[in-house]
């Protein structure tokens, strides 16, 4: 047990993996479990072959609903692995604990968590990492079990780096793909789509748990990320309004109003009921579909 003055996530996996001294390392989040063999199908897939990283499927568990997902992976090394790293579901590529990685490769590599950044750490760690190697090898299942628990959630906290830290993981992610080959053009429209939902999160971040932003600061932020980006209001204008999501259906028609102002009402009206009426919003929210 290492005892130091509180930090963040970044901080205590970096002073973690500074005094581990075996020959690989993985990561467990708090408040998830892991099978008894975990470890163990861990080394049975990496065989002794002196892979960098080594990928693995999981349990995705959503806890409110009662159901789990079985992600198995395919087995797959070198290239073809990495391809499939790269552009695989968010989860198989950002997530730490379905990795095992070589000691002696990360410490190589120089490569840290980024201890300014307080969300999608591991993804940045991952993409890294991934640039500097394809010796790498996917395999179907380990024993880890994600436990997604919507209410406790770390999604539901205000994070004053959201911008940033996407803005470094599209860069990672755009290097990746054109070192697996992927075309330019093709890297392009898929930046220029995911634009649209970075606007939402954004905006919505904006409101989120421990937000130290009043009404008016949060306006003119949506004015800024929003309405004075023309290359936000034409990947907006460019989706396909037919979603089913009823949270991207409210910032639809938030744009829609073509007021700052106006969705920032909503978007505060919104987090207040989410966040004071729970019930109330749960109950209201199908009838929104419409």
């Amino acid at each position: 047990v290492v005892t130091e003055e509180k930090g963040n996530v970044s901080n205590a996996r970096n002073v973690g993996m500074a005094r581990a001294t075996g020959k690989w390392l993985t990561f467990v989040d708090a408040d998830d479990r892991i099978e008894p063999d975990h470890l163990q199908l861990f080394m049975e897939a990496e065989t002794g072959n002196g892979f960098d990283i080594v990928v693995g499927g999981f349990d995705y568990c959503r806890v409110r609903e009662g159901l789990t997902d079985h992600i198995v992976l395919e087995s797959l090394e070198g290239d073809d692995a990495k391809k499939y790293i790269v552009t695989g579901e968010a989860p198989v590529r950002r997530a730490l604990w379905n990795k095992m990685y070589s000691m002696q490769f990360v410490k190589d590599s120089g490569v840290l968590f980024v201890e300014r950044f307080t969300c999608m750490q591991d993804a940045i760690f991952n993409k890294q990492l991934l640039l500097l190697t394809a010796n790498v090898k996917t395999f179907p299942s380990t024993g880890y079990r994600y436990l997604c628990v919507d209410h406790a959630s770390i999604t539901t906290k205000y994070k004053g780096c959201l911008e940033e830290v996407t803005e470094e993981g599209q860069r990672l992610q755009a290097a990746l793909k054109r070192q697996i080959g992927i075309p330019q053009s093709q890297i392009d429209s898929e930046v220029f789509h995911a634009q649209y939902l970075n606007g939402y999160f954004f905006v919505c971040n904006l409101f989120k748990k421990g937000s130290p932003l009043s009404f008016r600061e949060c306006r003119r932020e949506i004015q800024r990320i929003v309405f004075d980006d023309a290359g936000m209001r034409a990947a907006i204008e460019a989706h396909d309004r037919g979603t089913s999501n009823l949270f991207l259906k409210i910032y639809d028609r938030a744009y829609d109003t073509g007021s700052a102002w106006c969705m920032a009402v909503i978007f505060h009206l919104q987090y207040w009921l989410k966040y004071h009426l729970m019930p109330l919003y749960l109950k209201v929210a199908p009838r929104l579909r419409r």
